[in-house]
C-alpha cells in the first residue's frame, strides 16, 4: 500500500469496493465463529516523560495492533474495539488525558499518551500498529503519527486543532509529516467535519484516502450500527491494506 499513488474515489465506489473484498475484515481479523473478550484487560503504562496512562486491551497477540483514541473525557470506544479485535489483532483503547494536563517538553500529553500506547502494543507482541481516532482523538492520532513509526492512521471526523493548557495539536500541520497510509472520514451531512476532511486530504501525503459517507453521524458513530455498516467496511478495508505484508 505504501507504493500506491494517491486516490480519491467517489463515495459509492469506495463503499462498493469495501463490501466486496472477503467480507471487509482486516488482515488478522477473525471470522464470526470466534468472539473477542466482552471486557477488555485493564492495562497501565507510562509515557517517555513518566506520565501514567491507562487503557483496555482487547484481542490476542502477537500480530497486528490498533490504538483506538476517542475524545478525551468522552464515551469509551470499547464497542468498536470488540468489533475490530480477533485472533492476531490487539486493540488498545487508550484513555487520553483531559485538556487540563500540562505538556512536558512541548509535546501534547494526549499525543504522548498515544505514542506510549503504540509502544505498549509492541511490547505485547504487535508487529504492525495502526492508529484510529475520533473527533478530538482523530486530531491527536494525526499528531502522534507525525514523527512516529506506525503503519497507518485513520481519522474519523477530525477537528482542525486540539488545544490543551500549553500545547496545540494542529491536524493540517501534522499531515505533511506522515508518510504512512492515511484515511480521512467524515459524514457529508456534517458540514464542518466534511470541509475539514477535504482540506486535510489536500494537504496529506500519498497514500491517502478520503471517504465522505452519507448522513450526519460524527466520530465513531460513523461506523456504528446498521447505518454505519458500509463505513465500517471501509475502515476494515483500510486496516487490511495497512497490515498487508506488502505495506511499508
Amino acid at each position: 500500500m505504501g507504493r500506491r499513488a494517491a486516490w480519491l474515489v467517489p463515495l459509492l465506489l469506495v463503499l462498493a469496493a469495501a463490501c466486496t473484498r472477503d467480507g471487509g475484515a482486516p488482515a488478522g481479523h477473525q471470522s464470526a465463529t470466534a468472539t473477542p473478550p466482552v471486557a477488555g484487560e485493564q492495562v497501565r503504562f507510562e509515557t517517555a516523560a513518566g506520565m501514567a496512562v491507562t487503557g483496555r486491551l482487547f484481542g490476542r497477540g502477537p500480530g497486528n495492533g490498533v490504538v483506538l483514541a476517542g475524545s478525551p473525557g468522552g464515551a469509551a470506544l470499547d464497542w468498536l474495539a470488540r468489533d475490530l479485535a480477533g485472533v492476531g489483532t490487539l486493540v488498545l483503547v487508550v484513555d487520553l488525558p483531559l485538556p487540563g494536563v500540562p505538556a512536558n517538553g512541548g509535546t501534547s500529553p494526549a499525543v504522548a499518551a498515544t505514542r506510549a500506547a503504540t509502544g505498549y502494543l509492541r511490547s505485547r507482541g504487535a508487529d504492525k500498529v495502526v492508529l484510529i481516532g475520533e473527533r478530538e482523538g482523530a486530531t491527536v492520532v494525526l499528531g502522534a503519527a507525525a514523527g512516529d513509526k506506525i503503519n497507518g492512521v485513520a481519522a474519523l471526523s477530525a477537528v482542525s486543532e486540539y488545544r490543551t493548557v500549553d500545547a496545540v495539536v494542529d491536524s493540517a500541520a501534522a499531515l505533511p509529516r506522515i508518510d504512512r497510509p492515511v484515511l480521512l472520514m467524515a459524514a457529508l451531512g456534517d458540514g464542518d467535519a466534511a470541509v475539514i476532511a477535504r482540506r486535510l486530504y489536500e494537504g496529506a501525503r500519498d497514500p491517502r484516502t478520503l471517504a465522505l459517507v452519507p448522513g450526519q453521524a460524527r466520530g465513531a458513530e460513523l461506523v456504528r450500527g446498521a447505518d454505519g455498516a458500509q463505513a465500517l467496511n471501509v475502515l476494515r478495508d483500510f486496516l487490511r491494506e495497512a497490515f498487508s505484508p506488502l505495506s511499508a
